[in-house]
């Protein structure tokens, strides 16, 4: 696929891969059991169910392999494969550099459900290069980790 608009390019896995232990999945199955316990003392059987469902897909998704991606930057806005982000729906950017090189793209947007989209960086594109061709679209603002993304972290995810 030809894109003459298109201004960096770059490929990254679509997340951190972390290594579990099996310790990880033993306090994973504890904490849903003792939630499960809790919700059943409690005769709240709906909540049960979701316990049920979430510890399945949180196992599941713990489990997903990454993904090769293709990120652009592009005159009209960032693309992650076939999905572009239009600048004039996003209102700044900050790179993220974390203790052990893992960096990241942090871009504010003006929606309300996902207003940080976070694009995963390679060394393929120096993060200057990224730096300096999205200040002429965006203003570059420092943005911290959500206390989401934290505990997303901390879960390892």
């Amino acid at each position: 696929m030809s894109h003459e608009r298109t201004i960096l390019a770059w490929h990254a896995k679509s997340h951190r891969e972390h290594t579990r232990s099996r310790d990880w999945y033993i306090a994973i199955g504890l904490i849903s059991i003792s939630l499960i316990g809790l919700s059943l003392v409690s005769r709240n059987f709906l909540f049960t169910i979701f316990i049920i469902i979430a510890t399945f897909v949180f196992v599941l998704e713990s489990a997903r392999p990454a993904k090769m991606l293709s990120f652009f930057i592009e005159r009209r806005g960032i693309r992650r494969e076939k999905q572009l982000f239009p600048y004039q729906n996003l209102e700044s950017f900050w790179i993220r550099e974390e203790e052990d090189g893992y960096c990241e793209l942090a871009v504010r947007s003006q929606h309300i459900l996902a207003s940080r989209i976070v694009f995963p960086l390679s060394q393929e594109v120096p993060e200057e290069d990224i730096r300096e061709v999205l200040s002429q679209f965006l203003p570059e603002i420092p943005d911290e980790k959500s206390s989401l993304e934290q505990l997303s972290d901390f879960l390892g995810f």
